[in-house]
């Protein structure tokens, strides 16, 4: 018997630093937007994306990179720039976006942080939840920003039942959210997969993790290598297949 095997869904995740190379530190945003649109991704999460701030050109990167990618956007600027701007996280959607949320994971006196929450209805999969998160760099920090993501949730986020996508820049330099994650709640999350620096990765600071009836079939870092000065981060895919 032969099967087709066609991708059915596909999520990345990807902190773009501020479209600023990782290695000329010069900036071009068209750097990461050839990244994205070569690898089509139904949903995108990005990290330390910029609002008008003098670094980039005082650009609306969120509306830039929606534009070109013809995807529908929340943006959530959580961090004040010196000199004027923003920059924060954002979702992309290939489809209808039904409610979203800023969860404020900031843990005095350390930097501001947050998970943008946002939930789509996907045809052939249902109801699923976006977690894209970009935690802090003390293991401490990570942890007590976890338990009060999941203390946010909706109730019936807490059901196994229930689809949820968690992804972003964790900072996960040691491996204790992973940890965090599939031990103690129960995500998958695959394999950790280096992602910085960009030119020689090292650390699996990016994680994409997935509950309920979600089951990727790869998860992986993409060969680009004409690309790969576009961040200091690589970006991270995951597939969902259907036979």
């Amino acid at each position: 018997m032969e099967y087709t095997v066609e991708v059915k869904l596909r999520i990345l995740t990807y902190n773009i630093h501020k479209g600023i190379g990782g290695l000329d530190r010069t900036y071009k945003l068209q750097r990461i937007i050839n990244v994205l649109k070569l690898l089509n991704a139904d949903f995108v999460f990005l990290q330390e994306v910029d609002n008008q701030a003098k670094r980039s050109n005082r650009d609306n990167q969120a509306e830039l990179i929606a534009e070109a990618l013809k995807m529908s956007h929340v943006w959530y600027g959580n961090v004040d720039v010196r000199g004027g701007g923003e920059y924060g996280n954002a979702t992309f959607s290939k489809f209808p976006i039904q409610s979203s949320r800023n969860i404020n994971l900031t843990i005095a006196p350390k930097k501001n942080r947050s998970c943008l929450e946002v939930t789509v209805d996907v045809p052939d999969f249902g109801m699923i939840r976006l977690l894209n998160c970009h935690l802090g760099l003390a293991s401490i920090e990570r942890k007590m920003q976890i338990d009060r993501l999941m203390q946010n949730l909706p109730h019936q986020s807490l059901h196994l039942d229930e689809n949820l996508i968690l992804g972003g820049d964790l900072n996960d330099v040691w491996g204790n959210v992973r940890t965090i994650l599939s031990s103690d709640l129960l995500f998958d999350g695959g394999q950790p997969t280096e992602t910085f620096p960009a030119f020689s990765p090292l650390r699996p600071l990016d994680g994409l993790f997935f509950r309920g009836s979600l089951k990727p079939s790869s998860h992986y870092v993409p060969d680009l290598k004409n690309e790969r000065n576009a961040s200091d981060h690589l970006p991270l895919v995951a597939d969902f297949y259907k036979l």
